[in-house]
């Protein structure tokens, strides 16, 4: 298996390019399906269809982890930045990573 590198970017941490479908689950009971396309330990970015997602305080939910409290900071044109609130444990994020990599792009 091999790991990607991180996304060259200016950023306070490095975003990790993922392949996870994930659950979005706010308290009033709204559910919506989306994919995580990246993450860091403080965030990722989620790809969704269908009307942009309210922003807000939600449960993010992803193969058999624990659901991780989060915040949508922003949202446009399908796709979704979240915020962890706590942030990912190094070695969490580290699992994540190794477990979800995205796709290799075509040569």
């Amino acid at each position: 298996m091999s790991i990607t590198s991180p996304i060259a970017e200016d950023r306070r941490e490095p975003r990790w390019p993922v392949s996870m479908p994930c659950k979005l689950r706010w308290t009033n009971g709204l559910k919506m399906d989306a994919e995580v396309i990246d993450i860091t330990s403080v965030g990722c970015r989620v790809r969704y269809t269908g009307p942009s997602p309210r922003c807000g305080y939600l449960l993010l939910s992803f193969g058999n982890y624990n659901s991780f409290d989060a915040e949508i900071v922003w949202a446009k044109d399908g796709e979704a930045g979240m915020a962890f609130r706590p942030a990912l444990h190094a070695a969490v994020l580290d699992h994540i990573v190794r477990a979800n990599p995205a796709a290799e792009p075509d040569a």
